[in-house]
């Protein structure tokens, strides 16, 4: 998966658009554990997994990247949710998010 990401890190730098384009990497909820934990991924000592309301099973990783916007190196101990990543990016393109908002359940991080 570095590799790849790598390679279209590395066309969006020749293009010369990695400044203008968000890139944004996460994971789905929780290690998948049903077929033992032998061959899941881990979760770094929280309990639960893929599947469970356990805080093993919904939290997960991100990593975001905007050259000039996004400083390198910056974490942050938020919650955020995926659902969060769409009123967001309308934010950052100038589009207002819609008053009517019983479709989207997201916030602006």
């Amino acid at each position: 998966m570095d590799n790849a990401v790598g390679k279209i890190l590395n066309v969006l730098r020749e293009l010369d658009i990695d400044r203008g384009t968000i890139t944004i990497l996460t994971s789905d909820n929780g290690p998948y554990a049903e077929e033992g934990w032998n061959f899941a991924g881990r979760t770094g000592g929280l309990k639960g997994s893929k599947g469970q309301t356990y805080e093993g099973g919904i939290r997960m990783p991100a990593v975001a990247r905007w050259p000039g916007h996004i400083p390198a190196g910056k974490t942050t101990d938020a919650l955020v949710n995926t659902m969060d990543i769409f009123p967001t990016l309308l934010k950052f393109a100038g589009a207002e998010i819609p008053k009517d908002t019983q479709y989207i359940d997201g916030r602006d991080m």
